[in-house]
């Protein structure tokens, strides 16, 4: 694929724009649009696109001024998403045919199933280490894809580099018949040469919902506060907080710490945003002229100037592991083919834990264009001291140009802005099926991980999230994909970027940063969250969607929003068909959802339901008693993803020493935020030659955990056999644990306190040690009568607990 280059490609970018910005057709005014779509987002291309193969015409309005750049995040720089829970299978419609994984980076054209294929994984090799992973490609490659589809629509027209001015009067009619839009001026903010478009239908598919905004919607507050505290929704997360995702704790025993549940409070702090950089190792260092630039365009010199030795002193805190992964072997020159070079690229998400500018964009939302467009190249300063950072510390790399015409992306990263009052709201309750209100009330009271599931009021039953989620199908318009998180509001005063994680119990990321990746399901998105409760009957927002904080975490990933987009533009299309633009009569009407379904299901490959065959819903154990000892080790390794999902857990049956040692490597890897696919990586091209046992062959599911136990001398292999479906005895899984823990040499046996009367230092015992330390240790407990039984197979409930205590207690223990 051909690829600019350099100085000459951004000269031939600029003399050849207008040629591309005039071969673009333009909205008329003198003309009634079927569906106008205000926004650049990936929701506002899933929403134009859909509404065009519904045969409907189109005036789509966006605020850069060429096409090759709209898209939102898929195409400015969030080109690794970890979407699904955990591995995608519930992404589908648009995104699901592009995210999806081709041979020899090609982008095949299949028409019939929304976007036809393709963006994923041209580029596999950013954000730090070579994966397989299906969830990647490069922006290049969705711009190309975007504006060909885009360009190649006969009912979509243009207003390019146009906006929507929030200081304009209300629109105080119920349906809305013409909106005024204005050029903007990038430079400055100025607003000029005002145009009126006309539409039977408006999507409002802006981060800042300005058009909603305009039309009399109601706002949620930005982060609502716990139970019962002004309308708080039943939410663990609400609030203020610092939470240690190492841990899964939240922090109550240091001078910065999350208040108690019920003094937390709501406010209108809003998670920080970013720029995504694109960076490649470079001959020789090249200066940055891009912040002098910005510094020139708009007067915020001093304020830059103010956040500059703040933003490089952070910096300097960072550890170097951000480019001891870059490929060194690597160069890449102006003269080098992209595709020959590529492991010389990957992304920076200019988010370091606690330095991300956080307080900057509170009032993003409600400013005027001028200021926002000020807080805006804040950010791209930002971003940009941070690689010049890195260059004066002698890094030869520099903006990658071949992703970006100038090297930096055309739209900032914003993960939450304003939220509408919707007919229904995506809450924390929807997203999980843990009651994380009790697990957040439960920690304060000292009582530590003690996890329950949630449960539900439907048709007058107490019901599990299962049963909820499918209550709530025949009102969905699709799953979401996404696990909770939010980066942190405000930083923490004297957050050490050096802090290692399992050093100290009070490591955290700051204020209201929390990540819920082993907590979260996948929920349903109901029709309710796209309809404003009030203002405007003819307008839906796919964007700024109706949900409390916590929930919108699950809901702000590209693929959500865009496959909310093409929900609301099948919407639009079928109220335009029966006459009646009144979002409310068609969320009352049975009929208008079920074709609306069928619809997303038959023609876009959209899910709208749970069905049989996803693999990730969440962990729902038929076969549990809440009331037995085993309980919380469960819910704890699974909200740490140790455990994999099945139908039934089967606590009282022997573990196989395969199962045992996988077990015991993902909670010790868990420590350093690593999960399975970490270790699979490592393990992935292997040959039979590779394995020591003569048991094993090199396609057997336990393979890569037996290697890594190996390489890093937890188990040995001076035997020709491993016998990994044999049942493991309490004495050599206790043995495991031991020399995981052991990898010091250093851990000794206290003889004067008494161990188990069966394991008895004077009967020279092989497991003597390894009992004796994980009983001092706390991490066994033996029976009642004070025997361990080490020849005793160990059964899956005892397994469980063995390896929580063993790898999740605090340092002292």
């Amino acid at each position: 694929m051909e690829r600019f280059r350099g100085f000459k490609s951004f000269l031939f970018l600029i003399l050849f724009l207008p040629v591309l910005v005039m071969g673009v057709e333009e909205c008329k005014e003198n003309f009634t649009y079927d569906i106008v779509i205000v926004g650049d987002t990936a929701s506002a291309i899933g929403a134009a696109i859909t509404a065009s193969k519904e045969g409907k015409s189109v005036c789509l309005i966006s605020r850069v001024t060429k096409l090759e750049s709209m898209g939102g995040m898929i195409t400015n720089g969030l080109v690794y998403s970890d979407i699904g829970l955990p591995s995608g299978e519930t992404v589908n419609g648009y995104v699901k045919k592009e995210y999806q994984r081709l041979p020899n980076f090609q982008i095949p054209h299949l028409e019939g199933e929304s976007l036809a294929s393709g963006l994923y994984d041209e580029y596999t090799q950013h954000q730090y280490r070579e994966t397989n992973d299906y969830r990647r490609y490069t922006p290049k490659i969705a711009r190309d894809y975007f504006s060909d589809k885009l360009k190649n629509s006969e009912t979509i027209k243009y207003m390019l580099g146009y906006v929507v001015n929030q200081n304009d009067n209300k629109i105080t009619d119920t349906i809305i018949t013409d909106i005024k839009i204005y050029k903007l001026n990038e430079t400055n903010g100025n607003l000029t040469n005002q145009k009126t478009i006309k539409g039977k239908f408006f999507i409002d598919a802006t981060d800042t919902a300005d058009l909603a905004f305009l039309s009399n919607v109601q706002f949620k507050p930005f982060r609502e506060a716990p139970p019962k505290i002004n309308g708080g929704f039943d939410e663990g997360f609400a609030g203020e907080l610092y939470w240690n995702p190492t841990r899964l704790e939240f922090i109550y025993n240091n001078n910065y710490r999350t208040p108690k549940l019920m003094e937390s409070k709501g406010d209108d702090k809003l998670q920080a945003y970013s720029y995504f950089l694109a960076i490649k190792r470079t001959s020789s260092i090249e200066k940055i002229e891009e912040i002098d630039i910005w510094k020139k365009e708009i007067d915020i010199r001093e304020k830059i100037n103010e956040e500059a030795s703040k933003i490089n002193e952070e910096a300097s805190k960072i550890e170097d592991s951000y480019f001891n992964n870059f490929d060194n072997t690597k160069t890449v020159t102006d003269n080098d083919k992209f595709e020959s070079s590529i492991k010389g690229t990957y992304e920076v998400n200019v988010h370091p834990k606690g330095s991300d500018l956080q307080e900057k964009n509170y009032n993003y939302h409600s400013s005027s264009w001028s200021e926002r467009i000020k807080k805006e190249n804040l950010y791209k300063i930002r971003a940009l001291y941070f690689l010049q950072y890195w260059q004066e510390k002698g890094e030869k790399i520099s903006l990658e140009t071949d992703w970006y015409s100038n090297g930096m992306p055309d739209s900032m990263y914003i993960r939450e802005s304003r939220r509408i009052e919707g007919l229904e709201t995506f809450s924390e309750k929807d997203a999980t099926p843990y009651n994380l209100y009790n697990f957040r009330k439960n920690q304060e009271e000292g009582k530590g991980f003690k996890l329950e599931f949630r449960e539900y009021e439907v048709d007058g039953k107490k019901v599990l999230f299962n049963e909820y989620n499918k209550h709530k199908e025949k009102r969905s318009i699709g799953l979401s994909t996404y696990p909770m998180d939010s980066h942190a509001t405000q930083a923490h005063p004297n957050y050490n970027h050096s802090l290692k994680k399992t050093a100290d119990e009070n490591y955290h990321a700051g204020e209201g940063e929390f990540y819920l990746q082993g907590f979260s399901a996948v929920g349903i998105i109901p029709i309710g969250v796209i309809i404003p409760n009030n203002g405007a009957k003819n307008l839906l927002v796919t964007q700024a969607v109706s949900a409390s904080h916590v929930g919108y975490g699950t809901l702000r990933m590209e693929p959500n929003r865009m496959g909310m987009g093409q929900a609301a533009a099948v919407i639009a299309s079928l109220m335009i068909k029966n006459n009646n633009l009144n979002t409310k009569n068609f969320s009352e009407s049975d009929t208008l959802i079920a074709e609306m379904q069928r619809i997303l299901k038959d023609d876009y490959k959209i899910k709208t339901e749970i069905d049989n065959n996803m693999k990730v819903l969440y962990y729902d154990y038929n076969d549990l008693n809440k009331d037995e000892w085993y309980y919380e080790f469960i819910l704890e390794a699974v909200a740490k993803k140790i455990l994999t999902n099945y139908e039934k857990f089967n606590p009282g049956k022997n573990m196989t020493r395969a199962e045992f040692l996988k077990i015991s490597i993902l909670s010790y890897i868990y420590k350093d935020d690593l999960d399975e696919n970490y270790i699979l990586n490592i393990y992935k091209n292997i040959s039979q030659d590779d394995i020591p046992f003569d048991d094993m062959n090199k396609d057997d599911w336990f393979v890569p955990y037996v290697l890594y136990a190996i390489d890093n001398n937890f188990i040995n292999k001076e035997n020709s056999s491993f016998n990994p479906n044999d049942n493991i005895d309490r004495a050599q899984a206790s043995q495991i644990i031991f020399n995981i823990l052991n990898k010091s040499n250093d851990l000794q046996c206290d003889l004067n306190k008494d161990i188990f009367t069966d394991v008895k230092y004077n009967d020279k015992q092989w497991y003597f040690d390894p009992i004796c330390i994980l009983k001092q240790k706390n991490i066994i407990n033996g029976y009642p009568d004070n025997t361990f039984l080490p020849a005793k197979n160990i059964n899956r409930a005892e397994a469980i607990k063995i390896v929580i205590g063993a790898f999740n207690k605090k340092e002292e223990n």
